[in-house]
């Protein structure tokens, strides 16, 4: 039970320190410096994350040879999606950013 709870508390709660921190954004603050500072933090939380769990010592976790591939390997694998995806995901936060921390305030 506790697996299909938690990522929905973790959406839950995600979404509310999101609104926190947004609308706690400084007015005169630039809104593409505070979307670098965003893509700066996200890119090392992602890293962490990823070294965290690409340790082999956790075969019945990840029982996956994906898992088990270094940086190198993972990241050569990557396709035209990945760069769409991401494409996307900052067209979305430079269309609502500018506006969502001058209305928010």
């Amino acid at each position: 039970m506790f697996s299909y709870i938690w990522p929905i508390a973790l959406v839950v709660l995600s979404n509310v320190i999101y609104q926190i921190c947004a609308k706690s954004t400084p007015r005169d603050i630039d809104p593409f410096a505070s979307l670098t500072v965003t893509y700066a933090v996200g890119a090392i939380a992602s890293a962490i994350l990823y070294y965290v769990t690409n340790k082999s010592g956790h075969p019945d976790l990840y029982d996956r040879p994906v898992f088990h591939q270094s940086l190198n390997i993972n990241m050569s694998k990557n396709s035209w999606r990945t760069h769409c995806l991401s494409a996307v995901f900052f067209s979305f936060h430079n269309a609502i950013a500018p506006v969502h921390i001058t209305t928010c305030q």
